[in-house]
């Protein structure tokens, strides 16, 4: 896998790939869920951990990316089924200023948010 093995070189195509309008959800998606696997790992190098930094905030900011409801979901449900998996991702998030219970919230309501606007969307057409 590319969260593993990828070289500087690899994320650089990798993160040009994830800017792409028409990059394929479920390759996003996959995307995001080695972001995580990435920044919770203790062996990640540091351009593999900026690299899965940018892939997740960008959901949040870039508007191709913010409207794909599944991409939104997989951030917010990522497959980490052991509390100690997240310790890294909080630790990484205090060491950035942010705090986690804070970002996991504004993230909840911001994409909660989002799928109501176009629920009623749907139903006022």
């Amino acid at each position: 896998m590319l969260y593993r093995d990828g070289s500087q070189k690899s994320y650089q195509v990798l993160m040009r790939e994830w800017t792409r309008e028409d990059l394929h959800r479920d390759l996003r998606i996959v995307l995001i869920e080695n972001a995580f696997k990435i920044i919770a790992s203790s062996t990640s190098k540091p351009y593999a951990i900026e690299s899965a930094w940018e892939i997740l905030t960008s959901c949040t900011r870039v508007p191709h990316i913010m409207v794909q409801t599944e991409v939104q979901l997989a951030l917010l449900a990522p497959d980490i089924t052991d509390e100690a998996e997240l310790e890294p991702i909080k630790r990484e998030l205090k060491a950035r200023g942010y705090n986690p219970g804070t970002c996991a919230d504004l993230t909840v309501a911001s994409v909660f948010a989002h799928l109501l606007s176009q629920a009623l969307q749907q139903r006022e057409t």
